[in-house]
C-alpha cells in the first residue's frame, strides 16, 4: 500500500521480499510460496512466485541456464548518465526482461531476443520499487562499490520527484 501511494520501496540485494523477518522467534522466514519438494527432500520456493515479483509481475531468471554468475561491464542508461561513479563491472547472479513496467538503470543487454537488466525501478500504482538483483558481500568482490552507486541513484529520484 505504501509504494501504491507513492512511497519508493528500496531493494538492495537480490529478490525483493524473498525472505521476512520474525521478531518473535528472531529468525528469517522464507516468504516465497511452497510448490513442492526437490529430489533431496528440500522445498522448492521458486523467486519468481516471491510476493513482490509475482505483484510487479517481473520475469526474472539466472544469467545463464547452468546457474552461475557473469560478470558484465556497467554502463548507466541515458537517464541516468549524468551520475558520475567509477564502478566498472558488477556479478550477477539474476537478471529481470526489461518490461513496459521496468525503468533499467544500467544499460540492458540482449540475449535470446530480449533485453535484461539487474538494477531497475519499477512502477506500482503511484510509486516505485527500486530493485538491484546483485548480491553484495564476501562472495561478490566485484559488486563493492554498488552500494554507493545505489545511493547515487537514490539521491537522484528522490530529488527529481520531489522538482
Amino acid at each position: 500500500e505504501y509504494v501504491n501511494c507513492g512511497g519508493l520501496f528500496v531493494n538492495v540485494a537480490d529478490i525483493p521480499c524473498y525472505w521476512a523477518s520474525n521478531p518473535k522467534n528472531r529468525r528469517k522466514i522464507d516468504a516465497t510460496p511452497f510448490v513442492d519438494f526437490d529430489e533431496s527432500g528440500r522445498p522448492i520456493r521458486p523467486f519468481w512466485k516471491s510476493p513482490v515479483v509475482e505483484k510487479l509481475g517481473l520475469w526474472i531468471r539466472k544469467p545463464k541456464a547452468n546457474d552461475t554468475s557473469v560478470t558484465m561491464d556497467v554502463e548507466l542508461t541515458d537517464e541516468f548518465a549524468h551520475i558520475r561513479d567509477d564502478l566498472k563491472r558488477v556479478r550477477v547472479d539474476r537478471m529481470a526482461v526489461c518490461e513496459a513496467n521496468v525503468e533499467s538503470v544500467f544499460k540492458p543487454i540482449r540475449f535470446s531476443g530480449l533485453s535484461f537488466t539487474t538494477f531497475f525501478f519499477a512502477n506500482y500504482g503511484q510509486g516505485r520499487f527500486r530493485i538491484s538483483l546483485s548480491f553484495m558481500g564476501g562472495d561478490h568482490p566485484e559488486n563493492e562499490g554498488l552500494p554507493r552507486l545505489i545511493c547515487k541513484i537514490l539521491l537522484d529520484a528522490v530529488s527529481k520527484r520531489r522538482s
